[in-house]
């Protein structure tokens, strides 16, 4: 019989963190918001979980720490958690899986069996902007503790050819991959703005071409030479309902 593995037994996070050792913060941001289930080995559920955080992560401001951990921006401190359960709903492993992102909102399941993080935001910290779409793959709460990043499959790149803009949520169509993107630009975000283009709330369809399966197959969709900041209308591949303007 396969002995039953306790909460002692849980992998320590691959990263430091400003939160007490021994505390669910010491192992994941805070404030969680949308998650995402996927089936794991020996019966595991896997869970990846957004933390809707902006900010910089200090040692009096908490939030997702990035040590060993990719990351997208260091000034803010967003990000999603990996938690990994047993078939007994037991805790096994908490990791960070993203950091450095702004107020990860909702997100949705892709047919690979991966999560897309959506950052509910239009701001930018300097340079680095922020209002984009992340993926995540829930396998990475796997490998064993050390593992370097540039080993692990998430990377902290966004997925600029679906638009940058306040993102709720994404529902993808699991049979062609099209995916369904929902806006949350209300006052607050749209004071922090760096575009000057939102509109309030809308509906968007993003039309993936040439997209084969697996971790980064969005990467591989052409920007046709679009600025990573500018909206998506009129982009190739891809299709506001309606268009911004």
């Amino acid at each position: 019989m396969q002995a039953r593995r306790s909460p002692q037994a849980r992998r320590a996070p691959r990263r430091t963190a400003t939160a007490s050792p021994g505390t669910e913060l010491y192992y994941k941001g805070n404030n969680t918001d949308g998650t995402g289930s996927f089936a794991g080995p020996n019966g595991d559920t896997i869970l990846v979980q957004n933390s809707e955080l902006d900010g910089a992560l200090t040692a009096t401001n908490s939030g997702v720490p990035q040590s060993g951990v990719p990351t997208y921006d260091p000034g803010h401190r967003g990000g999603t958690s990996t938690s990994v359960l047993d078939a007994n709903g037991n805790l096994v492993s908490l990791v960070t899986s993203i950091a450095g992102t702004y107020s990860n909102c909702s997100g949705g399941v892709m047919s690979w069996n991966t999560w897309l993080t959506c950052e509910e935001t239009e701001a930018s910290n300097g340079a680095i902007l922020h209002g984009y779409v992340f993926e995540v793959d829930p396998q990475d709460a796997l490998p064993a503790v050390g593992t370097p990043v540039a080993n692990l499959k998430t990377k902290a790149i966004p997925l600029t050819a679906i638009g940058r803009f306040a993102y709720e949520a994404v529902a993808v169509d699991l049979a062609t991959n099209v995916a369904y993107l929902t806006e949350d630009a209300g006052a607050s975000v749209l004071a922090g703005s760096s575009t000057g283009y939102s509109k309030n709330d809308l509906f968007y369809k993003f039309v993936p071409t040439n997209v084969a399966s697996g971790y980064g197959s969005y990467h591989a969709v052409r920007d046709e030479g679009r600025q990573p900041d500018q909206p998506r209308a009129g982009v190739a591949g891809a299709t506001s309902l309606p268009q911004r303007t």
